[in-house]
């Protein structure tokens, strides 16, 4: 008996080192511009009350609006791993998926709509950007706009890292197909800020990002627009 509770001292000891260390690792990584707090997000950016009561954006998507990169510090690079190598939530409920080295006829970009309820973050896609030549793009899109969740959210400790990766379990494979989702996806992490800590362009009142974001389209041009924005 006495031998079976020193194992299990010894075990949560050796986990609470574990998770210390990480929270060390992590810390430093805020520090140095990496990783992003749990403190910072979407309202630390100018005119960001204008968008929030717009859009009413609650605390979860306040929390998800950015570009979501994959875990690489804690993880194997998987190439195109999931949607693609960032994917980007704009504060009127829009996001863009960066695919990594698209050649030529190949799927550069995807857009789509998201929000979160009840936890979970829900995506729907409908638009894919396939590169052609002279830095010219043609969109296709499809008839199917349902919204799949991809993740349950989870609190954030220190730095805003899922714990999890994204799971497309929940959608259809033709659709999975038509976009080129790759199911072996990795945890990510948010950057809403650069390294210096600058927000990701000038929302003030008039500008052009206000303006963009003032209004949801999937018009060529609109996304066209989109293409350069963070």
């Amino acid at each position: 008996m006495k031998k079976i509770t020193v194992v299990l001292i010894v075990c949560m000891i050796s986990a609470f080192l574990v998770s210390c260390n990480k929270k060390n690792q992590y810390q430093s990584f805020i520090d140095e511009g990496i990783f992003e707090s749990v403190d910072t997000n979407f309202k630390s950016v100018n005119n960001s009350f204008y968008f929030i009561k717009k859009y009413k954006l609650t605390s979860d998507e306040i929390n998800n609006i950015g570009s979501w990169f994959v875990d690489t510090y804690n993880n194997q690079y998987i190439e195109n791993s999931g949607l693609g190598i960032s994917i980007t939530f704009y504060p009127n409920r829009m996001f863009r998926v960066y695919k990594d080295h698209a050649g030529l006829n190949d799927i550069q970009y995807i857009f789509g709509d998201w929000k979160i309820e009840n936890k979970k973050l829900l995506i729907s896609l409908k638009i894919k950007a396939v590169k052609l030549g002279n830095n010219t793009w043609d969109f296709e899109t499809t008839s199917n706009h349902n919204y799949y969740k991809i993740l349950k959210i989870k609190k954030y400790n220190s730095a805003v890292i899922n714990s999890e990766a994204y799971d497309f379990t929940s959608v259809p494979q033709n659709i999975k197909k038509y976009f080129e989702i790759n199911e072996n996806d990795l945890p990510r992490y948010r950057l809403l800020f650069d390294t210096l800590g600058n927000p990701p362009g000038d929302l003030t009142a008039d500008s052009k990002y206000e303006q963009i974001f003032s209004s949801v389209s999937f018009d060529k041009d609109y996304l066209k627009q989109l293409i350069e924005v963070w």
